[in-house]
């Protein structure tokens, strides 16, 4: 996500602002779903929705054969399957972010990749490369993963990471529209430090495009240690039509689910969930959303920002339920129905952040912008600061 504001909209020094309340509700968190992610098949199609247009070429090279060099033997519309196995599918590492054929990725996907079950395991091969923290405040450029073929297609593997050096990192970066991402896990795969550039990465991260699609898919920011090593689980930018449903995002060190100059977004249970993590550059919203415009619907979705000092039961963590941050004449309408989301500020109504200044001009977002209903469309009760 860009620096427009980042620091401005996530700082959370909430107490000494005016609040507002609308409506009445009670709020209680569901049971979690049984599984999300891949699931042992025998043939592809067996689960998920991969698409016809594509050239599914089982995995047939010899041994040793990084699972990067294999990428690069794709063809345009090519999606490799990945069987399931003991050994793990290693990316290459020892050129860092820069392997032939990539522009600052460790590995380029033509159509696609698709598992054959959590088995098909995707890691970062051990090799001498090691990269720092990037300064300044621009974007981060690393990625393990790049696409740009439109309608590709990632599915039904596990994909696991590593520490290469504290540097930031993206697992995956997708720039082609109608682009799928289903039945996926993420176990620490991506690396960060903070929730503004360049230390904010994502599991999944996209830019312009329309008509792409998130669903079934866990992003745990934790590594194996239980260590939350990575930011915004999600990080959707530029992108119109957008599709999130059943993804459960957690455990972020900072940041949350956001979006930027997104075009109309349908999120429907979505779990974002005990991201963010401290105070200032550390903590997290639940879900973000900058620049963006149209209809933003967050349908049946979970909100826990674990608000408040540990010693009150929270995490430390100042970031809320939602933020929202524009300076374009016209901010998207968002309209949240039946959320569920833990006590955050205050005493368990609905949270949002909306600072007076954005971009270091005024905000453009009004109260009358959001709007937060049972499933019967009756409002519910949220504050703002």
């Amino acid at each position: 996500m860009p620096n427009v504001s980042r620091r401005t909209l996530l700082q959370g020094a909430l107490a000494s602002t005016v609040l507002a309340v609308t409506g009445a509700g009670t709020f209680s968190l569901p049971a979690l779903a049984a599984s999300y992610g891949p699931r042992s098949i025998s043939r592809v199609g067996d689960y998920g929705y991969p698409p016809d247009h594509l050239n599914y070429r089982m995995w047939n090279f010899s041994s040793g054969t990084t699972l990067s060099a294999a990428l690069a033997k794709m063809g345009p519309n090519d999606c490799l399957v990945l069987p399931e196995r003991t050994a793990p599918y290693l990316i290459d590492t020892s050129r860092g972010f820069g392997y032939p054929g990539t522009s600052s990725a460790m590995a380029r996907v033509k159509g696609g990749i698709y598992g054959m079950g959590p088995g098909a395991v995707i890691q970062y091969a051990p090799s001498g490369f090691s990269q720092g923290r990037a300064s300044g405040n621009e974007g981060n450029i690393n990625r393990v993963l790049e696409c740009y073929t439109p309608g590709a297609y990632f599915g039904n593997f596990t994909m696991r990471g590593r520490s290469l050096g504290g540097c930031g990192f993206d697992a995956i970066k997708a720039m082609g529209n109608n682009t799928v991402f289903e039945n996926l896990r993420f176990v620490g795969a991506h690396r960060g430090w903070r929730n503004s550039p360049p230390g904010e990465t994502a599991a999944i991260s996209t830019l312009n495009g329309r008509g792409m699609a998130i669903r079934n898919v866990e992003i745990d920011c934790r590594n194996a240690n239980g260590a939350r090593v990575g930011t915004s689980p999600l990080m959707l930018n530029q992108q119109a039509g957008i599709t999130v449903t059943d993804v459960w995002a957690h455990h972020s060190l900072a940041g949350g689910v956001s979006g930027w100059r997104l075009d109309n977004a349908t999120l429907r249970r979505v779990r974002s969930e005990h991201n963010g993590s401290s105070t200032g550059s550390l903590n997290g919203n639940a879900f973000n959303f900058e620049q963006s415009t149209g209809t933003i619907l967050l349908d049946r979705c979970t909100f826990v920002c674990d608000y408040g000092p540990t010693s009150a039961g929270g995490s430390g963590n100042t970031g809320v339920h939602l933020a929202v941050g524009s300076y374009f004449p016209n901010p998207a309408r968002i309209r949240v129905v039946s959320p569920a989301n833990d006590r955050g500020p205050y005493r368990g109504a609905f949270a949002v952040h909306m600072s007076r200044v954005y971009g270091g001009t005024t905000q453009t977002y009004a109260p009358s912008l959001i709007r937060v209903v049972n499933s019967s469309g009756s409002p519910l009760a949220w504050k703002h600061n």
